[in-house]
């Protein structure tokens, strides 16, 4: 090799360097930010031209799977969320209303063993006036939550429409980019954050095309992204929350029936879920609670020509009870106990045992007897009876004592099912994560080895230049 070209050499060895030592110094400079993925200077010593480049470390394999969990515990841990709140505004955990229900029945117990008693009479309205209150405040809570979950299946789709937005404006950079060589791994790292991000409202696939131009479509194939964002709507009815819906590029958004399957399709099929599913089921359970308590408490005319009304407890479409023999939407929004039967309202707590609160002609005491016991005997055998619960809420054939349990233990049933899905969803997406990490993003310690190896590298190639530039100064003297 000729001095020229071995100082050429050394010059171009000192080139690469300086182009490595900067990567890495940049690697070390970022290598806090979990978005930012190792770069790797790609440089070709022997080209003349100096051509040289900059590669991001990959794993698209490990990549995909971590998206997928990104999904699914997105969506997990947002349903354990609501199902923790919505079993905490019922109660749930404690068993409120069935320990309620529990208490009335004992209350009546005492009341028959007693009948003349007028302050056990009092005391089972006073419980029942304490149940009634609690099922209306169930019924309301739930339909607060409904529009929580309303407002933020709204905000989700508005989140998802501004990073559609995002991921267009970088895109384009990435293309523009890639067709006049620049380097765009920035624009490369913000892409795939803002592809996590989507990933964690939506199931997202992606299709890459030429210049780095990505598409994107959801798991049923709806589309996302296709050089432009697509609309995203949500459609979200105050009155009924089963309405709910979001709508992408005009087609509607499919909810899985099973919880599970939807929160592991992200946080607004979680939400829907909840919306169109979770919340309608519990409302209905609340409003048949309603109205078992209604016809098991009801008064009957003894000759059967006047119609059924409503005895201890009534709401605001009492009293006639002749015609309720399915599910009455809202019902639970305005159970209350009859005033005819509060003491501080003009009423008589006796109606309990005698009947007549709707007239004479429900009177089935009707000779006064204090010693009288069979309707309030009646009542407490009532709560053992199976009820035709509607068949929609799983409670067909139970007894208002075990269709109060029921509810309870399923809400809380999912909500611990909730929980160890979010949990073992978590657990794969920090697994996976951490995977990922380990294989593209920076590892201080093999970057501060690196960058040791090039300093030396660099040594090394300075100690060529200075000897064969000395090389060259005697030759040039002798020649002189």
């Amino acid at each position: 090799m000729s001095l020229t070209a071995a100082l050429m050499s050394a010059h171009a060895s000192i080139f690469d360097i300086s182009r490595r030592v900067s990567t890495v110094s940049s690697n070390i400079t970022r290598a806090d930010d979990p978005n930012y993925v190792r770069r790797i200077a790609v440089n070709n010593v022997a080209n003349t031209n100096g051509a040289t480049g900059t590669s991001r470390a990959a794993s698209p394999q490990l990549e995909l799977m971590r998206r997928e969990s990104m999904t699914g515990s997105a969506g997990a841990e947002l349903t354990a969320e609501k199902m923790a709140q919505l079993s905490r505004l019922l109660g749930n955990a404690e068993g409120a209303t069935s320990g309620m229900m529990e208490e009335l029945q004992s209350r009546l117990e005492l009341y028959a063993a007693q009948p003349a008693d007028a302050t056990l009479a009092q005391s089972v309205v006073g419980q029942a006036e304490q149940l009634s209150a609690t099922i209306r405040a169930n019924s309301q809570s739930l339909y607060g939550f409904a529009h929580v979950v309303g407002s933020e299946i709204k905000e989700e789709a508005s989140n998802l429409q501004q990073l559609l937005a995002d991921f267009s404006r970088v895109n384009k950079a990435v293309v523009s980019g890639q067709g006049s060589g620049m380097d765009v791994s920035d624009a490369l790292d913000e892409r795939s954050r803002l592809l996590n991000s989507i990933s964690e409202i939506v199931p997202v696939s992606k299709l890459d095309r030429e210049n780095g131009d990505m598409m994107l479509f959801t798991s049923n194939g709806v589309t996302l992204f296709d050089k432009i964002p697509r609309d995203v709507t949500a459609v979200v009815d105050s009155s009924d929350s089963s309405r709910n819906g979001v709508y992408i590029d005009g087609i509607a958004m499919r909810v899985p029936a099973d919880g599970e399957s939807a929160s592991a399709n992200g946080r607004l099929s979680s939400l829907l879920h909840l919306s169109q599913q979770t919340i309608p089921s519990a409302l209905k359970q609340t409003d048949e609670m309603a109205r078992s308590l209604v016809l098991t408490f009801k008064e009957s005319d003894a000759s059967g020509t006047l119609p059924d009304m409503a005895g201890l407890f009534t709401w605001n479409g009492g009293p006639d009870v002749s015609t309720i023999t399915s599910h009455v939407p809202s019902m639970a929004l305005s159970l209350s106990v009859n005033p005819a039967f509060v003491a501080s309202q003009g009423g008589s707590p006796q109606f309990l045992r005698d009947g007549g609160a709707n007239g004479a002609a429900y009177t089935t005491n009707a000779g006064g007897y204090s010693s009288y016991s069979e309707r309030l005997d009646a009542f407490v055998q009532a709560f053992e009876e199976p009820f035709a619960f509607d068949a929609t809420v799983g409670g067909a054939d139970k007894s208002l004592m075990d269709f109060a349990h029921t509810m309870e233990t399923g809400m809380e049933t999912a909500r611990v099912a909730a929980g160890d899905n979010a949990a073992r969803a978590s657990a794969l997406t920090t697994s996976l994560s951490e995977r990922f990490s380990n294989t593209v993003n920076v590892n201080l310690d093999e970057e501060i080895s690196l960058l040791v190896d090039l300093q030396n590298s660099y040594e090394a190639s300075s100690r060529i230049v200075s000897v064969v530039d000395e090389m060259l100064s005697q030759l040039f003297r002798a020649t002189g």
